[in-house]
Parts: structure tokens; sequence; C-alpha cells
């Protein structure tokens, strides 16, 4: 209990409490709830009589003794349960302010800060956590004095602060990040990664090694590719390779297309969009991962390259051999150990995303064929579906550059597909290049599921893919 200082209805509980027999029939009493025992149904009358007028004072002498014995964890357990009863609380009167966060910002961004503050302050809590953990083992059933007390006192309020933000966050979610925060992502859990592959077989087989070389046991992968139309020999490469999932066209049908077709035969429960000149380093995956899922509402996952839009890139001044990468990689991630900020658009050379997310808004917007701005429809329509986009600030993956006819090519796409997007998206005159001031109000708006989301072919519309089968039968599919 509180022992000095002032209590608001925030801090009021039944224990010794005493009401005015009037004042609690014109409030109505103790509201039923269905959310369970113990569900902060004091603390909601207490604002409910405050809301209605009436002052609640603590009255400092008029003291009550209250015995309850719980060790460190179970304590905060109970910190976490209140949490959540004071977002049920905030809910129900439709007051954020009930949820002690703060007025600046909106409410996506107190819930972000929310999340970030659990997350940065996770490792001073275990050792703020295994302190009191030895304290009350060198001291259990001993009398101290008050003055030993009150660093341990003060420990266990903070700590008891932040088990209240996980209970905000559980409530919120549905999931507790302290599981991933403790022991990382689940192992086990299929990723499907989906390359296109068109003229550029030593590109090709450079990322595939990568992809190997990073592979982690505790992360299964699977490699799906479609090949569109490459007459170097990418094809007849990609078809005798054991580990790689093949499917080929004839012609060049456009990266939305390819990933569509992909995208029908994925069985993951995490995808991963890459280009094929992208080239990951070890715990790549594992990392993008951690991002994916100490946040249950991230859908989608980005990592920092050399050559990346919309705030992803960083200095790299190395080349593309593997162990200079491995290096580079290495060494941003000591730095940036768990690091993320969050965003809205991405380019898709590399990027995780949740199985909810396309069960949800499908594929890729084969209006923007060939190539251009398909990923940031797909970012968008994530974003307006309501999940969160993370960047990883501890993932690096090299995007090789390019130059010549691709480069001139591909600015004429971005140019053409930038009025496209423009016109599908923002609203008025199409404003020059770039400029996506207009979404705001786009973001603003309420979302169908049905104009969202892009339907996929079934498989049979796709073709058919092959883990070892002969170029003949690729062609026959």
């Amino acid at each position: 209990g509180r022992v000095a200082g002032r209590l608001d209805w925030r801090h009021l509980w039944t224990i010794q409490t005493s009401f005015p027999l009037e004042l609690l029939r014109e409030a109505g009493g103790f509201t039923a709830t269905d959310k369970g025992p113990s569900s902060f149904e004091d603390v909601e009358l207490g604002h409910r009589l405050e809301s209605a007028g009436a002052t609640i004072r603590y009255v400092p002498s008029a003291r009550g003794e209250h015995t309850t014995i719980l060790s460190v964890e179970r304590y905060l357990d109970r910190t976490v349960r209140a949490g959540r009863k004071r977002a049920r609380l905030a809910e129900a009167a439709g007051d954020e302010s009930l949820l002690g966060l703060g007025d600046e910002g909106t409410p996506e961004t107190r819930r972000l800060s929310t999340q970030l503050t659990v997350e940065s302050l996770h490792e001073d809590a275990l050792t703020l956590s295994r302190f009191l953990e030895t304290f009350e083992r060198d001291h259990l059933g001993r009398k101290l004095p008050h003055t030993d007390l009150a660093e341990p006192a003060a420990i266990l309020e903070q700590l008891g602060s932040l088990s209240s933000l996980r209970g905000l966050l559980l409530e919120w979610s549905g999931s507790d990040p302290l599981d991933v925060l403790s022991n990382g992502p689940r192992p086990g859990v299929l990723t499907s990664i989906l390359l296109i592959s068109h003229d550029a077989l030593d590109t090709t087989r450079r990322c595939l090694e990568a992809l190997r070389a990073s592979a982690d046991p505790r992360h299964p992968q699977e490699i799906l590719v479609v090949d569109n139309g490459s007459r170097d020999g990418s094809a007849e490469y990609l078809a005798d390779q054991p580990d790689v999932q093949l499917l080929r066209n004839e012609e060049n049908l456009g990266a939305p297309r390819a990933r569509n077709q992909a995208l029908t035969r994925a069985r993951g429960e995490w995808i991963v969009f890459m280009d094929n000149d992208a080239f990951v380093t070890p715990g790549w995956l594992g990392r993008l991962r951690y991002h994916g899922e100490v946040d249950a509402n991230v859908g989608c996952v980005c990592p920092l390259s050399d050559r990346a839009a919309h705030g992803q890139e960083i200095p790299y001044d190395g080349d593309s051999s593997p162990a200079t990468l491995t290096r580079f990689a290495r060494e941003r991630a000591r730095a940036f150990d768990r690091k993320a900020q969050y965003k809205i658009l991405f380019p898709s050379f590399c990027v995780l995303v949740r199985r909810a997310v396309l069960d949800a808004i499908g594929g890729f917007d084969e209006r923007f064929s060939p190539w251009g701005f398909e990923d940031d429809d797909f970012a968008l329509r994530a974003h307006l579906a309501g999940f969160r986009t993370r960047m990883a600030l501890d993932v690096f993956v090299r995007h090789e550059a390019y130059a010549g006819p691709k480069l001139d090519r591909h600015g004429e796409l971005l140019r053409r597909n930038w009025r496209r997007f423009a016109e599908k998206w923002l609203p008025g005159p199409v404003p020059p290049y770039g400029r996506l001031a207009g979404l705001e109000a786009v973001r603003e708006q309420s979302w169908t599921r049905d104009e969202l989301r892009i339907e996929l072919e079934t498989e049979a519309g796709a073709g058919s893919f092959l883990a070892q089968g002969t170029l003949e039968s690729s062609r026959e599919a």
C-alpha cells in the first residue's frame, strides 16, 4: 500500500476504504465484468465517483494494516495483471489519460513508445531482478529497519512500473514480449524465401550461396525461385539445385507477377521477399525474426542496406565478398543489438512478412508490372490493414549496385509507376515524383479488407514448382 502522499482515484482499492452510502447508490456501485476476478472494479468505481464530482481524500493518520506476503516474481506478475486492468479501464472509459502514459502524441505513438521502453529496459530489469532475488534470499524471514528497505523498495517500484507496461502490451496485442526478450524468436518455425531470377546467373548463384552459408538450423527455410524468362543459363542452374523449388516463366512477367506466383506455393509462417542481388550474412534471419516476434503487431520487418529507399540506406564502402560483408554486418549487429525504428513504406529488396499480412491483403498489385512502386503499394496496404512495419537497425543486407541500360530502364519504370501509385492513393492531381505528403489523408481513412486485398490466382493458374525437376518438365509447366 501507499504510506504517504496524495491518493487519487487511480490508486483506490477497496481495502480500508469508506464511502457515503448515498454517493455509492448514486454512482451505481461496482460494475460487473466478464474479464475475470479482480478486474479493477474498485478503480473503475473511483473514476466514476470523480467524474461525478466527488473528491477522494487520503488520510495518512487513518492507517490500516494489509499483510500480503509475495515473492518478487509473484509481485511482478501481479503488476502485469494490473497493467492489463488499466488498459481495460481506459478502453471502457474511452479515456487514454487513464493509462498514465502522458498526453503527447497519438494513441499509436504512445503504444510504440511503450513497446520500445519495455524492450530498451529489459537488460537493466534483469540485473535489478537478480539483485532483488538475492536480497530476498539473504533476508527471508528477518525483520529489517526501514532504512535497509529503501533501496530494494525503490527497485521494486521501478520493476513494477515496467511490468505494468508489459501488462498494457499484453492487453493491447494478446502477447507479452518477455518471452521473446528473454529467449529470442521461436525455433523451428519455417520461413519461405522468395527470389526472382532474370538473366543474372552469377548474381543469383552468389545470392544462393550467401543464403546457404547463413542458414541457421534453429530457423528452417525453404527457397522458392521464379525464373522470369532467363536466357543465360540461370534456369538450367536453378533446376539442378536440390534446395530450390523452381518455377520457370518463358518470358519476363515482371516482379509483382512472379512474387504472386511464388506465394501460391510458400508454406512458411514467415515470408521473405528478396532480390537476387541482395546478399545476407550469418544471423540475419534470426534477428529479423526477433523484431517480428517481440512486437506482436509487427507485420513486416526490413533491414538496413547500402542501397535502399525510405531511410534504410547506411554508408558501406566494402565489397560483396562474404568475409567483408560478414565482418561489417557483425559489427553493425553488435553496436545496434535489437534496436529498431518504426516506418510505413519500405523497398522489397529484402523484407520479412508475417503470414497474417498476406492473409489480410493478399499479394502484389500487378498494375505496377514489370517493376516499380509495387513494394510501396504493398507496404501501404499492410499499414492500412493495421500492421506495423519495423526497421531492424541491427541487420545489414548488401544490395549490390548496377549501372548502364538497366539503371536507365528502371528510372523510366519508376517515373511511370509513380503516376500509377499516385493515381491509386493520393488525392487530387499527381504530385511531383516522390512527394508523399498526401498519404496522411489516406492513413486517416478507414479501409475495408476488400479495398486493400489483392487476390492471388490458384496454384494451378500459377504453374508448377519443381524441387528437382528437369528443364523440359519445367517448360511443360
